[in-house]
């Protein structure tokens, strides 16, 4: 009880000499004794059912925050008015504080009022924080709403019943990556309403639409969604975003210092504009354009999470509420009904912000503890792109478990893809995924086993995973494609490694399987880079949504006196190798 008190206060460890004289000071790092003190029970905190319970006589709101002095709940109605603020009672077993509304809550917003000392700046604050298990939200997650997902009036036609199609084995699976906003944002046979939204995927005799069908005719299985949580960095509100049907008013209402505001008509349709640029002439402009775009258009691939449980708005009809949770059902349906499994993107490996940052919520919520930090001088690492999570702190793993048992469960998504997988740890994705097939026995889960900085755990990366049936992305075929020197007709080493590296790769990327390479060495393919001790375990693939594509890439890596024609060729055939791999295409 003592140490569980001092945490709620500033903490430094402070070395005497044996006069009582300070020699050295230090802050301290406590995610540690958090999990000592809160988790290591059969019934604290990593058991505790956080966000909102519904009972039939009122919503129970539950944040796990035990280092907070003090919380309140406070509640919004429809337009974010204050209705009222009410103290949340703390269970010292498990950290959490809960307060209990009556049922006339619901659909109305809330938000937490903590006073918590934070390590940022030092000092005791008193901050509001979302519901880091929001389910749904207010436009650009300022405030969480109370939201029962088992309403009615939330779920499509046939949702209860609709089920996913199936295949036989993993390796019977074939990947399409896909961007819910570019599936349709400039197709005009999608209706105006739906562009860039959910509901273009429930549309019938469509051109994206009938694309789709057409592949699952060819034989693709899985459609791959790019990140569809709440993104941080997406303005939710369309009247303050611009996108290629405005005008160049639009866009300098929004950004008055855009060159174009003194150069263009202001009636000017963007997307115009654009296909007016001479890519010889004006070789620059378009990329001008897009720059000046960049703040206030709504496009990004989503890698930017700040609720991990809540859909995306901007997505939606109607940011402000429900709306993304009934249509981000009604995508997955339709999607099912094609024939498709569908995967999600999921990016637990970093927050959009930590600290005091308004897109903060986990560190707001208890500062320090969902995040990795270096262990001498305690500053937030950024192996990923933005601010770590730390895996290794129980609770963190709690909430990726949590969250992914609920796209499984209430959204019904049938894969899961891992950003940047490597930063985990092998034994929490290990377990993540018995937690999701306990819910989904054919669950799929895949991700970037690239191998990330040491942090003293094994990581779930290509090497540590082999074996496992959880995929890898092939990185071995992709830059043997890639790089072009296969197709360059020159039949130097460089293209003769690359031919190796493809046979491997058509051999599945095994790390036992014998081929003899261009020099009539007889070997096994893991002196080609050969890792993989299962087929389920590997992702070949040429081209995602990182860097050029595939056609891209090619014109510039390949001989420049190549006719069309040729490139065609080499473009068919670096497509068409991944789809003759052993292992699983991925597109």
């Amino acid at each position: 009880d003592k140490a569980k008190q001092m945490l709620t206060g500033k903490l430094l460890a402070i070395a005497y000499d044996s006069d009582n004289v300070v020699l050295a000071a230090t802050y301290v790092q406590t995610p540690r004794v958090i999990d000592d003190l809160y988790t290591a029970a059969n019934d604290d905190a990593d058991e505790a059912v956080l966000g909102l319970v519904y009972s039939s006589s009122d919503i129970t709101a539950n944040l796990w925050a035990p280092t907070a002095q003090r919380v309140n709940l406070q509640v919004f109605n429809a337009a974010k008015e204050l209705q009222s603020s009410q103290a949340m009672t703390f269970d010292n077993d498990t950290g959490v504080w809960s307060f209990a509304v009556p049922l006339s809550n619901d659909r109305l917003f809330y938000r937490y009022e903590l006073t918590v000392y934070h390590h940022v700046n030092l000092s005791f604050e008193t901050i509001w924080s979302s519901d880091p298990y929001s389910v749904s939200l207010a436009s650009n997650g300022i405030y969480s709403q109370f939201v029962n997902l088992n309403d009615a009036d939330l779920k499509p036609d046939g949702w209860e019943d609709s089920v996913a199609p199936t295949i036989t084995n993993p390796e019977d699976a074939v990947i399409y990556e896909g961007h819910v906003r570019d599936f349709s944002a400039l197709d005009m046979s999608t209706s105006a309403a739906n562009r860039g939204k959910y509901l273009a995927f429930t549309e019938e005799d469509t051109a994206p639409v009938n694309h789709l069908m057409e592949l699952v005719d060819a034989g693709i299985t899985h459609f791959h969604v790019l990140p569809v949580n709440d993104i941080a960095t997406i303005e939710e509100r369309p009247e303050r975003t611009v996108d290629m049907f405005d005008t160049v008013f639009d866009l300098c209402l929004l950004n008055r210092d855009a060159a174009v505001c003194d150069e263009e008509s202001p009636t000017t349709v963007l997307k115009d504009l654009f296909e007016s640029y001479d890519p010889f002439l004006q070789p620059t402009k378009a990329q001008e354009l897009a720059q000046m775009m960049r703040d206030v258009d709504d496009f990004n691939w989503g890698y930017d999470p700040k609720h991990f449980n809540a859909p995306e708005g901007s997505y939606s009809s109607d940011p402000d509420g429900v709306a993304r949770i009934l249509e981000m059902r009604s995508m997955v349906q339709a999607l099912h009904e094609m024939g498709l499994r569908v995967a999600i993107d999921v990016v637990y490996n970093h927050t959009n912000a930590s600290g005091l940052n308004d897109n903060s919520v986990l560190d707001k919520v208890v500062p320090g503890y969902y995040h990795r930090y270096t262990v001498d001088v305690g500053n937030i690492t950024r192996n990923t792109c933005c601010d770590d999570t730390e895996d290794r702190n129980r609770m963190m793993a709690k909430l990726m478990e949590d969250s992914l048992v609920m796209w499984a469960t209430e959204y019904k998504y049938d894969a899961f893809r891992f950003d940047l997988m490597g930063h985990h740890s092998k034994d929490v994705v290990l377990a993540l995924e018995t937690a999701v097939k306990a819910v989904d026995s054919d669950t799929y889960f895949y991700g970037e086993g690239w191998t990330a900085p040491d942090r003293g755990v094994t990581q779930a990366d290509q090497i540590n995973l082999a074996g496992s049936q959880i995929g890898t992305f092939n990185d071995r075929i992709r830059e043997a494609i890639r790089g072009g020197a296969f197709f360059n007709g020159l039949g130097d080493n460089d293209q003769m490694y690359a031919g190796d590296r493809i046979k491997a790769g058509l051999a599945g990327t095994l790390n036992n399987y014998i081929l003899q390479d261009s020099n009539g060495v007889t070997s096994t393919t893991s002196s080609l880079g050969g890792y993989v001790v299962d087929p389920a375990g590997i992702i070949n693939y040429v081209s995602k949504h990182d860097g050029e594509t595939l056609w891209d890439k090619f014109n510039y890596e390949l001989p420049g006196d190549l006719s069309l024609a040729q490139r065609v060729r080499a473009q068919n055939i670096g497509l068409g190798l991944p789809l003759m791999a052993q292992g699983i295409p991925f597109l």
